[in-house]
């Protein structure tokens, strides 16, 4: 298929005459400001993430600073179990039923907790059932969309 030149001409006259969509006024703008106020945004997450590892690390620091005393007495106690002969295994024991016990004691201060709960939700009018509904379906689904993008803004 051999064009002439001027049929070349007439097809690159045509194509130019074609309308086409230019972005509005302000276009570069609003995407630029989207980018900066995206990326302040993560800039501020980000110092609100290292806010929180040190408070993370100082709430840590205390705390093992409070529990050193009864650990180091804790092993105090134990320690001369651990000496005699035998009393590795004698101290397993030991401590394996002191986990037990614990362990008891948490699943019933959670049952209790679910109880007094159950007791509570119980006597909330259906209006108050119905809201709490609403928050709780609003924290799921704003959790599983996640965060939109600077170009899903614009």
């Amino acid at each position: 298929m051999d064009m002439g030149t001027g049929q070349r001409d007439r097809l690159a006259a045509a194509i130019a005459a074609l309308p086409y969509r230019t972005p509005t006024t302000g276009f570069r703008a609003r995407v630029m400001a989207a980018v900066a106020a995206e990326a302040a945004a993560k800039e501020r997450l980000g110092w609100a993430i290292k806010g929180l590892a040190g408070l993370t690390a100082s709430w840590a620091g205390l705390v093992g600073l409070v529990s050193a005393g009864p650990l180091w007495r804790l092993a105090a106690d134990y320690a001369p179990l651990a000496a005699e002969p035998g009393g590795v295994s004698q101290l397993a024991r030991l401590l394996g039923a002191r986990a037990a016990l614990l362990a008891g004691k948490l699943a019933a201060g959670a049952a209790f907790a679910r109880d007094l709960a159950g007791i509570a939700l119980a006597y909330l009018p259906p209006a108050h059932e119905i809201a709490l509904a609403a928050l709780i379906s609003a924290a799921v689904i704003g959790i599983a969309a996640g965060r939109r993008t600077a170009a899903q803004r614009i």
